[in-house]
């Protein structure tokens, strides 16, 4: 197999990886009070941008737990009831959907797949830049404050 991924390439998975997790996964309480059915769709665009198994599993299972809680569901009522151990006897049929077509899609082509991660990691980027522009607007200085301010002890 033709080698077709440079260190680039690499850099931008691993930024799509780390910056996707950490910014979309800690909304959801937001989601939850204030935005309504954008966590949905931004889960959505995190589980297809990522291509890594783990991770997105884990999302799927988060936003899915959200979904429920959103619509007052029992959080386990979209999962598949097996007769195995505790821990393991509910499966997520959601997450398994995903996982195989994002594995069909990385396998069609990885250079393309690579590409379009660059890219979404760069609109996340902008997005990012453009919310700490905004923040910049209402900040109040009385919350500028030191984060010790009885000093550490002993020194």
């Amino acid at each position: 197999m033709k080698h077709c991924l440079n260190w680039w390439d690499l850099i931008w998975f691993g930024f799509g990886a780390l910056v996707g997790v950490g910014i979309f996964v800690p909304f959801g309480q937001q989601a939850h009070d204030n935005i309504g059915p954008a966590i949905v769709l931004s889960y959505s665009i995190v589980s297809v941008k990522l291509e890594h198994s783990y991770v997105n599993r884990l999302l799927i299972c988060i936003s899915k737990n959200l979904f429920s809680r959103l619509c007052c569901f029992n959080k386990n009522s979209m999962r598949i009831k097996k007769n195995f151990k505790d821990d393991y006897s509910l499966k997520h049929p959601t997450a398994v959907a995903v996982l195989a077509i994002n594995s069909m899609v990385v396998m069609i082509s990885t250079r393309k797949t690579s590409l379009f991660n660059w890219k979404a990691s760069a609109i996340t980027i902008a997005l990012i830049i453009c919310v700490i522009i905004a923040s910049i607007a209402h900040v109040d200085a009385t919350h500028l404050t030191r984060f010790l301010p009885y000093v550490i002890e002993g020194y």
